[in-house]
């Protein structure tokens, strides 16, 4: 339902477009109608490898964005009960450009707290809730101005949660790639392979993109939107 309009009153066609432009967004796509789509991965932007020596560089073009996709990888467990390894990547999305922060070569990992806190760079990216915790309890970092997307399909009316590659789907008519066996692997190792490289950023790139069309799918219905969701889409 409209968050402004009462069920007797009638309805505008501003307000019918937007109602059905949540539908739209709302809607599960099937996987045949996803695989039809065009692959995301053709957008042949840079990933930056993050150690120690290039990290100090890294972060000075990241301080320099106003939005950025996130998202974390750690080695999978395998044996139920079994305590869950810490952090071996954070990847942090420009535009442009991916970082890939190896965590365990990085001393000064910590330093990212510029990043993770700022206030006035938004974070974004899909599930984070275990992110958030790892962040906090990881590296001490309480996060500012994370955006979780699904939140913002959730306040369309969406009832299950939007994976990253209905997200993709959805927002930008791509088909991301996505693996089981890829998110399973080893994200300890090193050197990673390229195909967990590019598995890498690729989430933290399609959350940004994703994100930053959405906020231009909903603009022209800013005096529909909830306040809720104005605040997840910064406005």
């Amino acid at each position: 339902m409209n968050p402004t309009t009462h069920p007797a009153e009638k309805k505008t066609p501003r307000q019918r477009e937007f109602e059905a432009l949540a539908a739209q967004l709302c809607a599960q796509l099937t996987k045949e109608e996803i695989a039809a789509l065009p692959p995301y991965e053709d957008h042949d932007r840079e990933v930056v490898l993050v150690k120690e020596k290039n990290f100090s560089a890294a972060l000075k073009k990241l301080k320099k964005a106003t939005f950025l996709g996130f998202d974390m990888e750690a080695k999978p467990t395998f044996i139920k009960g079994q305590k869950e390894h810490k952090a071996s990547l954070i990847q942090i999305a420009t535009s442009r450009q991916c970082f890939i922060f190896f965590v365990s070569a990085i001393p000064q990992i910590g330093e990212l707290r510029s990043i993770m806190e700022d206030e006035n760079i938004v974070k974004m990216g899909i599930g984070l809730s275990k992110d958030r915790q790892r962040l906090r309890e990881e590296f001490g970092m309480d996060t500012r101005n994370l955006v979780d997307v699904s939140d913002v399909f959730a306040l369309l009316g969406r009832k299950n949660n939007i994976g990253s590659k209905q997200l993709v789907a959805h927002c930008l008519g791509r088909n991301l790639r996505k693996s089981k066996n890829m998110s399973r692997s080893n994200w300890a190792m090193y050197p990673l392979k390229s195909s967990q490289i590019s598995y890498a950023a690729d989430d933290a790139f399609s959350s940004l993109d994703a994100y930053m069309e959405l906020r231009k799918m909903l603009r022209p219905y800013k005096g529909l939107l909830a306040p809720a969701l104005l605040k997840l889409l910064r406005y």
